[in-house]
């Protein structure tokens, strides 16, 4: 607060300051680094007639929280990946489908898992001291990855067989890939499902899983629908002792 005469700035600290104008009470000033700034106003009025005050101005750089990009991934374990700026940082949940865990929660590369698939809510919250605190959010979307077994290669002696796939996430489909003819399944999406074909032959089925999330994955199996033979004799009448008979076979 000026008075009388010409005052001017002076000052001692950490660091450099730039003051806009040495000569002006309400001058703005910007320094070259974090820490603790004494500025002298010292008033000259000439004739020896002098007199100072010094205010003293902590400076803590602001930060600037960046928590990543969103991550969608197909497994329950991920690197996080926060962009630092200064200060100490923090991972915590904010919310989410189960239980996360955050391997080194102080670290912005760290490492997360859970036992249970879903969205989760994630803060990067960055402390510089004296107050200058900034966060930051990221949407995690973990999803377990299907692993499709449709079953082992087989044949049957008939037109219908029941399928064998091992069911692990998501929902399943039964397809068919190639065959001489065409198939019908009575329950498309059960992995134990019967399938019945047109014709004999060599058919490949397709069991495909879909956890969502764009996780997905698919196995064929090989199955032999075989053609049942059949045989039949007939033998012509016989009329008399020592008369010539005809068999006949079909098959």
């Amino acid at each position: 607060i000026p008075s009388v005469g010409t005052g001017t700035w002076t000052y001692t600290g950490t660091g450099t300051a730039i003051i806009n104008n040495f000569n002006s009470p309400t001058t703005a000033t910007t320094v070259s680094q974090n820490g603790v700034y004494t500025f002298t106003w010292t008033e000259n009025n000439t004739n020896g007639c002098i007199d100072s005050d010094a205010v003293v101005i902590t400076f803590t750089q602001m930060p600037t929280a960046n928590a990543g990009t969103d991550i969608n991934i197909c497994q329950l374990d991920t690197n996080l990946a926060a962009i630092p700026s200064v200060g100490s940082g923090t991972w915590t949940v904010a919310s989410g489908s189960g239980i996360l865990n955050i391997d080194f929660p102080d670290s912005s590369n760290t490492t997360v898992s859970t036992l249970t698939q879903g969205v989760y809510n994630l803060t990067w919250t960055e402390d510089n001291g004296n107050g200058c605190i900034d966060s930051d959010n990221m949407i995690l979307t973990l999803t377990n990855q299907p692993d499709a077994n449709a079953g082992v290669r087989d044949s049957v002696c008939s037109l219908t067989f029941q399928l064998n796939a091992t069911a692990s996430y998501g929902t399943g489909t039964w397809s068919q890939l190639s065959g001489p003819g065409f198939s019908s399944f009575t329950n498309q999406n059960f992995s134990g499902s019967s399938v019945t074909t047109t014709q004999y032959g060599d058919y490949n089925f397709i069991w495909a899983e879909d956890n969502g999330n764009g996780c997905t994955d698919a196995d064929t199996v090989f199955i032999t629908f075989n053609y049942i033979p059949t045989s039949s004799f007939t033998v012509d009448p016989i009329n008399c002792f020592g008369d010539d008979a005809t068999v006949n076979y079909i098959g």
